[in-house]
């Protein structure tokens, strides 16, 4: 089936090198995290955690990291990138000052092992581990693509797969938890409506419909973009950061 709208979602690996490693999808040029430092840190911390887990001994030892730079030359350029991140925000003296306060240290222990002080324990049971917070923000990132094209499709009168990018919204509703049972009751009330409405030749919505069906778009882009406090609590300095704040001077 060709869809008018680009696909939904658009996932690449950026952990290139040989042999292949562990997949991880990028998120720097989706709607969530689009042009945002913080997210640029936040993905090049993430990688460096993934790759590190590779080096890592089922007791959790690893070699030295010059050692693993000679074994994975990737190691290397990660950590640079995240120096540069971190210089590139100036918030704090040191870039492990920056991961730590961030609560990134916590979110990817490896790094603060290998960036910060060996004998520390960064890891937090309170804090998501990185791919655990990836995996949320996939969810949210998700529903808000496909608001986004739904909304775009309706406005410009393309109705043949309304039905079918209203029932996506509805999954990716589930996935993200986001307001879920709201969500999914505003969905389910109308669906059966819009599909009857879309389906075969001349398929239309009517002005009511349509309007509807952008009111609901919009609300759910306005949900993903405000975050859930969980989430922003999980990475408040760095939120702090872009606005030029330290976390001290909040208030």
């Amino acid at each position: 089936m060709v869809l008018r709208s680009p696909p939904l979602r658009r996932v690449s690996s950026f952990l290139e090198e040989e042999p292949p490693s562990p997949s991880l999808s990028s998120r720097l040029s989706e709607p969530l995290w689009h042009c945002t430092s913080n997210a640029r840190l936040l993905v090049h911390c993430a990688q460096l955690h993934t790759l590190l887990e590779l080096e890592a001994s089922p007791h959790g030892e690893a070699a030295p990291l010059a050692q693993i730079y000679s074994s994975r030359p990737r190691v290397r350029q990660l950590v640079d990138a995240v120096c540069d991140d971190a210089d590139h925000l100036n918030a704090y003296p040191s870039p492990m000052d920056l991961i730590e306060r961030s609560g990134l240290a916590c979110m990817c222990p490896l790094v603060g092992h290998f960036l910060g002080n060996p004998d520390k324990v960064y890891r937090d049971e309170q804090v998501p581990l990185v791919k655990h917070f990836l995996d949320q923000a996939t969810g949210l990132n998700q529903l808000l693509v496909t608001a986004r094209q739904l909304r775009e499709d309706t406005r410009r009168s393309h109705f043949k797969y309304t039905a079918h990018k209203l029932a996506l919204l509805y999954h990716a509703v589930n996935l993200s938890r986001t307001h879920r049972e709201v969500l999914r009751k505003r969905i389910e009330e109308r669906f059966e409506e819009v599909k009857a409405a879309t389906e075969g030749e001349g398929a239309a919505l009517g002005d009511h419909l349509a309007g509807w069906l952008i009111e609901l778009c919009d609300e759910v882009c306005a949900l993903v973009r405000a975050a859930p406090p969980p989430m922003r609590a999980q990475l408040g300095a760095l939120a702090l950061i872009q606005r030029g704040l330290r976390p001290e001077q909040e208030g």
